[in-house]
Parts: structure tokens; C-alpha cells; sequence
């Protein structure tokens, strides 16, 4: 019962955000509340950061990373466990299929560390699709043609292998850096238009990002969803705007953001706070719009991250 119960609120979040990872941001959220450090447990549960501030543990942040995976498995069947990991430890994360890169044979997750933060526009299609689904399809496909779908997933991972190398290398001029990214960007979505998982949708937006030489692919599973966007350093304030313009006059949503980030942060639980101030920030934080909730948080006081 109780699992059947945890499933229900699950398909609840994946059915109101059903792209960019925000199941699994918020999935991260429950179990973050529910093994959350309260305000009688010793601080040896914290250890301070490089700058200086108060971080959760690490024991902490994997637990928490372990049961949001669970809950990505109920809604995905198979995931990567990235939209877990970045959800839960923040910055950006190098994922790699075990047996697909001749450098890490054994696969998994690397943190990427070090590198001036990239750009992007994140453009919504409003078309809804179905994760497992398209896994399977793709699964599928393999199986009737394995030469062809291995191939292009060993040049996926050669891409990502390439895109990591670019965002590392301390002596590539940054101009090079994002044209070798746009580069990257076109090769992946060529390979994810073979396997079938586009959208005519996703070529809309890659044909109107394409008429203002920007650079463009689909994110997540494919199949409706959302494109990301890799915007140049150079871009404007009135062009990308008229771009956004373009893009919502054609019913997609779209809104700029940028790689990396912080992790799962929690309110501290060492600021004393009434029951008057919980109930306002509550119906504080039903009333704000999304766009101010960032701000919202801030306000709230000192958090800690992971």
C-alpha cells in the first residue's frame, strides 16, 4: 500500500513536469525532507566548504541520491541516474554507458569541474511523450538493427567524450570552445533523429534557431519534450529576445538558463523559526509565480547545500 501510494505522487509530478528533469528535481525533495538533519542533531552532520560555507554531508547527499534514483525507476524503468545526481549534488555531471568509452570501460558518473559557465535557451514544444516508451523503441530498434544502433551510440558517446574534453581544456580560446560545442550539437541530433526519437516539432525549432546560425538539439528522451539551445556569448539582448518571440509566436515556451549550479539545499534547520513564520512562508510560496521563486528562497534565510 504504501508503495502503491509513493507511485501515485510520483506519476502526479511526472504528469504536471514532464521534461528538463523536474520529476527528478522534485522527487529529489522527498526524500532531501524526509532524512533532512533537524535542529537536535549535532553538527558534526555538516562539514564546511572551500568558501567558507556550511555544506550537508556527503552521507547525506548519497542517501538522498540512492532513493530519488528508486523513484526515477518507477517513473522511467531504466535511467541514467544524471537528472538524480545533478539534481542532488548541483554542477554538471559526465555520464558514461558502461562498455561505450574505451577511456572508462566500467561506465558511470564524473562531476565536471572548472569551466566558465555555457549558455542555453530551453525551448518547450508542449508536446508531451512518454520516456519508456521511447526507450523502448529505441531498445527495439536495436534489436532488429544492432550494427546500426550500436554505431550510433558508441559516436554518442565519442561526442560527449569530445564535448567534455572542449569544456576542460584550459587552452582552447573560448570562441573555439562554443563553435566546437555548436559542432557537437548538430552531430548529436543527427544521430538522435536516426534512432527516431525527433519530433516534428523539434525540427520547427531547429529550423527557426538554424535561420540565426544558432545551434540546436533535442534534450531528454526526444519524441516531443524540449530543444536546448546553445547561446554564443556575443548574442544581444534584442536578438535573443526576437528570437524568444519567434519561437513562442510558433506555441513553444521558452527561457534562458546556464549549466551548473548548486545541489539539494535545505532551509537550516539551526535558525530558530515560530509556527507563524512556517504558515507565511507557506502561503508566501503557493502565491509567487515560478519566476520569483528563486528569489523567494533566498529570503527565507540560510540554506545549506550539498
Amino acid at each position: 500500500r504504501r508503495g502503491s501510494w509513493l507511485k501515485r505522487i510520483l506519476l502526479e509530478l511526472h504528469r504536471n513536469n514532464p521534461s528538463l528533469g523536474t520529476p527528478a528535481t522534485q522527487i529529489s525533495c522527498l526524500p532531501g525532507s524526509i532524512k533532512a538533519p533537524s535542529s537536535s542533531d549535532p553538527v558534526g552532520h555538516l562539514h564546511v566548504s572551500h568558501g567558507g560555507r556550511k555544506a550537508l554531508a556527503k552521507d547525506f547527499a548519497d542517501e538522498v541520491n540512492q532513493w530519488a534514483l528508486v523513484a526515477e525507476k518507477v517513473l522511467h524503468g531504466n535511467p541514467s541516474g544524471v537528472d538524480n545526481a545533478v539534481a542532488v549534488y548541483g554542477g554538471a555531471l559526465a555520464f558514461t554507458k558502461p562498455g561505450f568509452a574505451f577511456a572508462n570501460p566500467n561506465g558511470g558518473m564524473d562531476g565536471i569541474q572548472g569551466f566558465k559557465s555555457v549558455r542555453f535557451l530551453l525551448v518547450n514544444t508542449k508536446v508531451s511523450r512518454n520516456t519508456k516508451s521511447l526507450v523502448a523503441g529505441v531498445a527495439l530498434k536495436k534489436q532488429q538493427e544492432p550494427e546500426l544502433v550500436n554505431g550510433i551510440l558508441e559516436r554518442i558517446q565519442a561526442i560527449s567524450d569530445e564535448a567534455r574534453r572542449a569544456l576542460l581544456d584550459p587552452e582552447l580560446e573560448r570562441s573555439e570552445q562554443l563553435k566546437a560545442l555548436e559542432s557537437l550539437i548538430d552531430e548529436n541530433h543527427a544521430h538522435l533523429v536516426t534512432l527516431g526519437v525527433s519530433h516534428p516539432a523539434l525540427e520547427k525549432i531547429r529550423e527557426l534557431t538554424a535561420e540565426r546560425g544558432l545551434h540546436a538539439k533535442l534534450t531528454g528522451a526526444g519524441g516531443g519534450g524540449c530543444a536546448v539551445v546553445l547561446l554564443p556569448d556575443t548574442i544581444d539582448d534584442k536578438s535573443l529576445n526576437e528570437f524568444i518571440q519567434a519561437l513562442e509566436k510558433e506555441g513553444f515556451e521558452a527561457r534562458t538558463t546556464s549549466v551548473g549550479g548548486s545541489g539539494l539545499g535545505i532551509l537550516s534547520p539551526y535558525v530558530e523559526r515560530s509556527d507563524e513564520d512556517t504558515v507565511v512562508a507557506e502561503e508566501d510560496f503557493v502565491a509567487k509565480p515560478a519566476v520569483e521563486l528563486a528569489r523567494w528562497a533566498a529570503d527565507r534565510g540560510r540554506w545549506l547545500y550539498t
